[in-house]
């Protein structure tokens, strides 16, 4: 699936088994992370903290991504080009819909 939204969806729950993304230096897009992995948001309006002591920060969105599968211990495989694969340069391969041999064949490419 792709698409900023159900990328940004499937991190908050933890059902990626795969980030894709299209890094883009130019890119100025923003987001919101928190303390744990799944807190993150594309907008302040799906920020707002669970506890209110919690920090909300700042980044390039890419990053926000990018650290949330990570610290979440999902993979992540950069994409050069989005030209007809990637909407908002974003997606997700869902774990519930992917077998292991075809995650391990998706990574050796």
């Amino acid at each position: 699936m792709t698409g900023l939204v159900n990328t940004m969806t499937a991190l908050s729950e933890r059902r990626c088994a795969l980030l894709l993304v299209h890094d883009d230096p130019a890119d100025e897009r923003h987001a919101w992370f928190g303390s744990e992995p799944y807190r993150i948001a594309s907008d302040m309006e799906q920020a707002t903290p669970i506890d209110p002591d919690e920090p909300l920060l700042e980044a390039r969105l890419s990053d926000v991504v990018i650290r949330a599968a990570l610290v979440g211990g999902f993979p992540v495989h950069i994409v050069p080009s989005v030209e007809g694969t990637l909407d908002d340069g974003l997606g997700v391969i869902l774990a519930d819909r992917t077998s292991p041999r075809e995650l391990t064949e998706l990574l050796e490419l």
